[in-house]
């Protein structure tokens, strides 16, 4: 089973990745077989988290996938708006979580993916942006924010969850 959570986010004027202007990151695939299991990492806040290893392939922690940051993709194939694919030759790991920035794919098989990053458009976070950025500072947010998904945080029917399972969702307030 490999299932990647892809990101969430909001563009202005372009479907564009250097139009967005807030991103939930999407989680880690999970690897499960007949043999064992590893977690996907979570979706980020301002950084995802790390993907597991399955105990009946590998204890260490070198091949699991690393999650996406406000800056860089995660091992093996994170990079800008998108997860890192599973390698052919390891067809039992789990890809990334899409992002901000990706999280990298489970580098070997029994490893899970890395959680992708989550980003909103400050004045003080605009400098992670690549070169390409199509907004300029009228775009700044004040009083944002993302969270990861290993916190808590209202649900879409209005109670709290730690984490969220299905298709992912951006919750906006105005707030006067």
């Amino acid at each position: 089973m490999d299932l990647v959570g892809g990101g969430t986010d909001i563009r202005i004027g372009e479907e564009s990745l250097y139009a967005r202007v807030i991103v939930a990151g999407g989680g880690g695939g999970s690897m499960s077989d007949s043999v064992g299991y590893a977690r996907g990492g979570y979706a980020g806040g301002e950084t995802g988290g790390y993907g597991a290893n399955s105990g009946a392939y590998y204890s260490g922690s070198s091949y699991r996938g690393y999650p996406g940051t406000q800056t860089s993709g995660g091992n093996l194939s994170g990079s800008f708006g998108t997860g890192g694919g599973r390698s052919t030759s390891y067809p039992i790991a789990g890809g990334g979580g899409g992002g901000w920035y990706g999280g990298g794919a489970g580098r070997r098989d029994g490893a899970a993916g890395g959680g992708g990053s989550g980003y909103v458009y400050t004045s003080s976070t605009a400098s992670s942006y690549p070169s390409g950025c199509l907004l300029n500072s009228s775009y700044y947010l004040s009083n944002a924010a993302t969270y990861a998904g290993n916190t808590s945080f209202t649900s879409t029917s209005g109670g709290t969850e730690t984490g969220h399972s299905g298709n992912g969702y951006a919750r906006i307030t105005l707030v006067e």
